[in-house]
């Protein structure tokens, strides 16, 4: 539990990373892996939250890492990631990072025709080698259900479609290399229910591919991310683990044979962020009461597409005949006028100095927040002795500039 008081002398705004709370959250992952599919991989989704020292923390407790891109790659490699506990995802592997891959025999998720080029292109150039690789599959969730794909009704454009015979085409053209053997799928999805129903459904559609294309090779099951966490009323660890190994015993797999991964990201790492921000301002205008933060609605919300938020409201001063107000917009710092949180109705008037804590903001954010106006905020972090410390300064003009050697640039 995190005691804002001792955050009082620190110049918002600000991230917050809990790293107990997200340990807490881990253990109770990997707990229920070990009771219902002990063979199992914990890869979390660097695309959702590239913070290197929470990626370090997940290292130091046992979790791989799930990347989209060599840059991602690097990145967690240099975290002290190793090539087997990396699962390589994204529709854009280049050449050289396909052949990197294959040589280090890490975990690859084939995403696109070229790059079931680049494999074979690999192995007619390492006759001896024997290579393995997954295939992502495009889940047409509309057609089994309708009304649930977060791609609406165009559904994911993401891996080889089931449905159309493109997945059975690409099988079938690997088939043909000895060499290169299918020991994966991959089935992530995105659903409006997130529903433990759906994780089922994967379970069976993965089991209906392994039997049709005689996928004998097959070694692990990589169901993706996009689950609920911390949500209230919503399905929680508890209730996903269980109905995915449940689902997977029904339909004869073995937890020696098989390795279940999964990819969480919203699901695992918003809950550990918060950010905070103070209020520097107060004007009127056509009767609302405008409160105007330091912070900014482009790094708690930067696809401008959120509609409600879990916050807490920190009074500078206590004070039981507070001023009510009819209307009031926070609004962030910049100049966009849609740099806008939310409005209140009827609340107490906020003042100069209060302060605003969101809370579950550590998805999408400090990946998606852009260098705009102003540089990055620093982040805290709650360390296991209960102390917080600074984990990055904010960015200032050093940062943004870095080596770039300006005069020269602009010399002809």
């Amino acid at each position: 539990m995190i005691n804002y008081s001792e955050t009082d002398q620190l110049e918002t705004p600000f991230f917050l990373f809990n790293a107990p709370l997200l340990e807490k959250e881990v253990s109770t992952i990997q707990q229920l892996f070990t009771n219902h599919w002990s063979n199992y991989m914990l890869a979390y989704s660097v695309k959702t939250n590239s913070f290197p020292t929470l990626g370090a923390l997940m290292l130091r407790m046992g979790a791989a890492a799930e990347v989209v891109s060599e840059d991602e790659y690097n990145l967690v490699e240099h975290i002290g990631f190793a090539a087997d506990n990396i699962v390589s995802n994204g529709p854009i592997k280049s050449a050289s990072w396909v052949h990197s891959l294959l040589n280090k025999n890490a975990i690859i998720n084939i995403d696109s025709k070229r790059e079931i080029d680049y494999v074979i292109d690999y192995v007619d150039k390492n006759p001896t080698k024997k290579v393995s690789i997954g295939i992502r599959m495009n889940v047409d969730i509309e057609a089994y259900y309708p009304g649930e794909s977060k791609a609406n009704v165009d559904g994911s454009r993401f891996g080889f479609s089931y449905e159309n015979g493109e997945l059975g085409d690409v099988i079938n053209k690997i088939k043909l290399h000895p060499s290169i053997a299918i020991n994966g799928l991959h089935l992530h999805i995105n659903t409006q229910s997130r529903s433990t129903e759906m994780y089922r459904f994967l379970v069976r559609y993965f089991s209906r591919v392994i039997n049709e294309y005689n996928l004998d090779d097959i070694a692990y099951f990589d169901i993706g991310g996009s689950f609920f966490g911390g949500m209230p009323n919503k399905p929680t660890w508890s209730d996903y683990i269980p109905a995915i190994a449940d689902e997977l015993l029904l339909q004869g797999f073995d937890p020696n044979k098989l390795k279940l991964i999964i990819e969480p990201g919203i699901g695992l790492l918003a809950s550990c962020f918060d950010y905070v921000s103070s209020v520097v301002d107060i004007k009127t205008i056509r009767d609302i009461d405008y409160a105007v933060f330091d912070g900014s609605r482009i790094h708690v919300d930067p696809l401008m597409h959120k509609e409600n938020y879990f916050y807490s409201i920190l009074p500078l001063k206590s004070d039981q005949n507070k001023e009510v107000s009819g209307q009031q917009s926070l609004v962030g710092f910049t100049c966009m006028e849609n740099d806008r949180f939310f409005k209140l109705h009827n609340q107490p008037k906020l003042r100069v100095g209060d302060r605003i804590v969101f809370h579950k903001m550590g998805a999408y954010t400090l990946t998606l927040a852009p260098l705009f106006i102003s540089y990055f905020p620093p982040v805290y972090m709650l360390n296991n002795k209960n102390e917080i410390v600074c984990a990055r300064p904010k960015w200032g003009v050093n940062e943004f500039v870095q080596l770039a050697d300006i005069d020269k640039n602009l010399k002809k």
